[in-house]
């Protein structure tokens, strides 16, 4: 499991987040990486369905900075499981109150990563968003050691 996220979740991943464009295509990879790292403490099988709100929400509490917590609890709006991570992997898109951005554009605007947008949107910075990513493969690295 630790070579797996050593591999992918950390080398493979670096190397997409390095290529130009294909924003959705990255963030839809980051939110696949980061159900990946709360399946890797799930006691239910690998194989397991029906897991995959409880492994992203657990992906986040587990392994991601406090301030993504807020996201992942009933009620909050927006929600990453269902506003970010089901309709990147089912549409290529985000969904409602969330908005997606790269550090250019972001700068432009005036947005940080885990703002909220003039609009009232949670805006998400792609790269900010996988140094992160990266942050919590160590960590469940180094707690699985």
């Amino acid at each position: 499991m630790k070579d797996k996220v050593r591999e992918v979740v950390i080398g493979e991943m670096s190397a997409v987040m390095q290529g130009p464009g294909a924003l959705n295509m990255k963030f839809a990879l980051i939110a696949m990486c980061i159900e990946y790292l709360g399946s890797c403490t799930d006691r239910q099988h690998s194989k397991a369905t029906g897991r995959s709100e409880k492994r992203f929400n657990a992906g986040i509490n587990r392994f991601f900075p406090h301030r993504y917590h807020h996201f992942t609890r009933p009620g909050a709006i927006p929600n990453l499981f269902l506003d970010f991570r089901c309709p990147m992997i089912h549409q290529f898109s985000a969904g409602k109150g969330i908005v997606l951005s790269n550090r250019a554009e972001a700068e432009v605007s005036g947005c940080k990563h885990l703002t909220y947008s003039p609009e009232g949107n949670l805006v998400l910075v792609v790269e900010d968003f996988f140094e992160d990513l990266t942050q919590a493969a160590e960590k469940l690295i180094t707690i699985t050691s």
